[in-house]
This record gives C-alpha cells, structure tokens and sequence, in this order.
C-alpha cells in the first residue's frame, strides 16, 4: 500500500470522529488544553479503536516517532497559530545540541526521522490537526544572530525556520497558513 492510501487509512472519518469524542471527554473533567503527552494517547487510542495496528511507547524519545500506525511513523506535535497579518502554524522539533556545526545540525534536520508530522493546535475555541511532512531546510540560506539560526523561504511562502541556542538549539518552524494546498497538507477541523 502507497504511503497516501495509508495515510487516507489513518485518517478516514471513524479515526477523526474518535479523536473528537476523545477531546470532547477530556473537557468535560479538565479545563485546560490537551497536552502533548496526551495527543499522542489520544491518537493511538483513536487508531486501536478503529481495529488499525497502532504502536505508542508512552514517554518514548525515539527520534520522530511517537505513535506508529500500519507502517506510517507519526510525529505527535502541538502547535499554535501566531500572526496577524500572516498567519503562521509555530511547531518546535528536535534539539540538536549535540551536533557542533550548523551544517550537522541541518544535514540532520533534513534526514528522515518520520513518515509523517500531526500537530494538535488549540486555535481559539476548537482544535484543528495539521498533517504535514517536515520541509527540507538545509538548502536555505540561514543567518547567524546573537540567540539563533534563521532561514526563510521565500519561494515556499515565507515560512520561517530558526535553531533557538537559548532552548537546547531545538528547530522551529513557522509555516504559512495562506498555502496548504500548494504543500498538500491536509487540515481537519475538530
């Protein structure tokens, strides 16, 4: 099976509509938003229930892969939506303090680490999932500043990626929200 017939799989209504009970019950004992721990739960469980062979190692730090689901590797990330004019969907990813030089931690960057990135993100009064794949990014030209590494990419958009060396120099992506289609992301309201 090609990797989008699986990810249609992962992601049919029954899986979607589980993933909202889910949220839903959360609410109704907890105030607060669902956390990253708890996405990745919610995910697996919501697979498990729709009889797909799900896989999740509570706790695990496996590079990419929180949840893995009929062979797709899955990256649970929260997210928020940051901008006025541009909106943008902010991720953070991986620290890459162990690699000295840029240029490691961007060849390391642009490896594959999983299939496929779900970003839970609280975006006013309702949750919506991004799916995406992590964009390649070594190609960018990246500027060294007092705290950071930044790159934009302006054919792609104007997404913006840094190395924040004040947070364990984790990658950060700031990504358009004016160009889903362009990407093939998909987008689903919860």
């Amino acid at each position: 099976m090609s990797a989008s017939l699986k990810l249609d799989l992962l992601l049919k209504d029954n899986v979607i509509e589980e993933i909202k009970t889910r949220i839903k019950k959360h609410h109704e004992l907890y105030d607060n938003k669902v956390s990253s721990i708890l996405w990745e739960e919610i995910l697996h469980k919501s697979f498990k229930c729709n009889n797909l062979n799900s896989s999740w190692n509570m706790g695990g730090h496996s590079a990419g892969t929180d949840v893995k689901c009929e062979d797709v590797s899955i990256s649970c990330k929260s997210g928020v939506i940051k901008g006025k004019k541009i909106k943008k969907l902010c991720i953070s990813s991986y620290r890459t303090t162990s690699l000295k030089t840029i240029q490691e931690k961007l060849n390391y960057l642009d490896e594959k680490h999983e299939d496929v990135i779900f970003s839970l993100v609280h975006d006013g009064q309702k949750y919506r999932i991004f799916v995406l794949t992590q964009p390649k990014v070594s190609n960018l030209n990246w500027t060294e500043t007092k705290g950071q590494w930044k790159a934009v990419d302006k054919e792609n958009t104007w997404n913006e990626f840094k190395i924040s060396k004040s947070m364990s120099d984790q990658f950060w992506m700031n990504l358009s929200m004016d160009h889903w289609n362009k990407w093939g992301i998909k987008i689903y309201d919860l």
